[in-house]
């Protein structure tokens, strides 16, 4: 059977692809179903649909459904001048966009000797690990220490808390709780309920707003995609597939380049065959000069020969302009 046909007879495509073709050289396509919204990559093999998860639609199971939409890396997004002080008041904050370019909702918390720490007021729905990232403006001349502590409003939990490091930076950026390599992240623990995230600067600092980022989130386990489509001529450079190539030539082979040895026909007279003049394409096919047959000049003439009398397998290397299937 070819690559992705199975059954005894070849009759039926393998788990993971349908629409079972004569001239697919694989024998099936692949599912290509979404790993982030597909329930498996196994779909129909009559039409390709993927199953999806609860709310999420189309074949391919890379769509919301109406009314819905797919949550990012920030889903879980705080805004620190939503916070308040630990005397009860309201954030101090601004919104300026001099000093602050492209805030998010309403502002941004300022940090100074009037407003040291901020408390915000959070509600965990699933336990794990969390990475803490911070995005912020810091016009310290060097690095800007904050205390991040995450006090439970409930028995049986701790309070933990980590050293976010700000370098300086008058542009917006981002910057998660690390250790002491500076690199790696320092996760912390936190079960569902109700916690109060304490952030503490010594130095002045606007801070826009607390990511918290799910180990699901950048851990990733279950988004290992299994790249099967073959490489296409022409295709996106950023489009994942496998470069498939036909084996050498085995030896005895003659090659008859039908560039050089083929013609055409016209009143009588042999005219040479005309070649393919895209450039583009034969260096993606790595490839010599290519006879072009058309619409206008359909047929062309090779004469071979023999190098001993036998049987002998006719091997055609070629290239379809068009993706419609060309039956000679």
């Amino acid at each position: 059977c070819k690559p992705s046909v199975g059954q005894r007879q070849c009759t039926t495509c393998t788990d993971g692809t349908f629409m079972l073709q004569e001239d697919n050289l694989l024998g099936c396509q692949d599912c290509g179903c979404d790993v982030g919204g597909s329930v498996g990559s196994t779909c129909d093999q009559r039409n390709g649909q993927c199953p999806c998860r609860p709310r999420i639609t189309g074949r391919r199971c890379s769509e919301p459904l109406q009314a819905h939409y797919f949550p990012t890396l920030h889903q879980h997004q705080y805004e620190v001048e939503d916070g308040h002080t630990p005397s009860g008041v309201n954030a101090r904050f601004d919104f300026d966009e001099a000093l602050f370019p492209g805030f998010s909702w309403r502002g941004y918390a300022i940090f100074s000797n009037i407003q040291k720490e901020i408390l915000l007021d959070l509600r965990i729905q699933k336990p794990g690990l969390y990475q803490v990232i911070a995005r912020y403006v810091s016009l310290n001349g060097d690095n800007m220490y904050s205390n991040i502590t995450f006090t439970p409003d409930f028995y049986g939990e701790t309070k933990q808390s980590e050293i976010l490091i700000l370098p300086p930076s008058r542009e917006p950026r981002f910057q998660a709780v690390v250790g002491p390599d500076g690199v790696t992240a320092l996760p912390f623990v936190l079960n569902p309920g109700r916690w109060t995230l304490s952030i503490k600067a010594q130095k002045p600092v606007f801070m826009d707003y607390i990511v918290l980022l799910p180990e699901a989130f950048y851990e990733a386990t279950l988004l290992q995609e299994k790249v099967k489509q073959p490489c296409l001529q022409g295709q996106a450079p950023e489009v994942a597939c496998v470069q498939l190539r036909y084996p050498a030539l085995p030896d005895g082979a003659v090659p008859v380049s039908a560039a050089q040895a083929g013609y055409v026909e016209d009143n009588g007279q042999q005219n040479p065959v005309r070649l393919l003049d895209d450039q583009y394409i034969l260096d993606e096919l790595r490839s010599g000069p290519m006879a072009h047959l058309t619409e206008d000049e359909h047929a062309m003439t090779l004469e071979l020969r023999a190098p001993s009398p036998g049987r002998y397998v006719f091997l055609l290397f070629y290239h379809s302009l068009d993706s419609n299937d060309s039956r000679p």
